[in-house]
């Protein structure tokens, strides 16, 4: 037995195509600048969407060295830096005439809060000199001069 062919689940039509077209061409040049400027906003929280997922397997890599916790504590620090390097990359497409100091500075923050999740693990471990006894090497001793006084 033959069966007809499946239905589309929306059939195209003239009308319909040419009301989104012209909705298109219609969209004001301020609606524009709203879309771009959420779209800033969303790029700039991103970084603040992976830190407690950044700062739970931290968590759990442990305080010793391993290759699981050097891999991580890496990643932890080498992909803030390399974000805040490439700012202006991650934005160009959406710059605007009002420029987006606010997004900027907000994706520099949250990226310069996930470098701090790292960096307390590097001294939660016990690698980053923030002891008076880490910098003992450094401390010159005083040698008194000996000798006699007469009496």
């Amino acid at each position: 037995p033959a069966f007809p062919p499946p239905l589309p689940a929306s059939l195209p039509s003239s009308s319909s195509s040419s009301s989104s077209s012209s909705s298109l061409k219609a969209r004001s040049p301020a609606s524009l600048e709203s879309v771009r400027q959420s779209r800033a906003w969303t790029l700039a929280v991103s970084p603040g969407k992976s830190i407690m997922m950044t700062a739970f397997m931290l968590y759990m890599s442990g305080r010793s060295l391993n290759i699981f916790t050097i891999t991580t504590t890496t990643g932890a620090l080498v992909n803030p830096i390399r974000s805040m390097l490439s700012t202006r990359d991650t934005f160009d497409r959406l710059e605007s005439k009002d420029g987006l100091l606010a997004q900027k500075a907000c994706f520099v923050a949250l990226n310069l809060f996930a470098l701090s999740v790292g960096l307390y693990k590097l001294l939660s471990m016990g690698l980053l000199p923030a002891k008076a006894g880490d910098w003992t090497g450094y401390v010159q001793l005083w040698e008194g001069e000996e000798g006699t006084t007469p009496i």
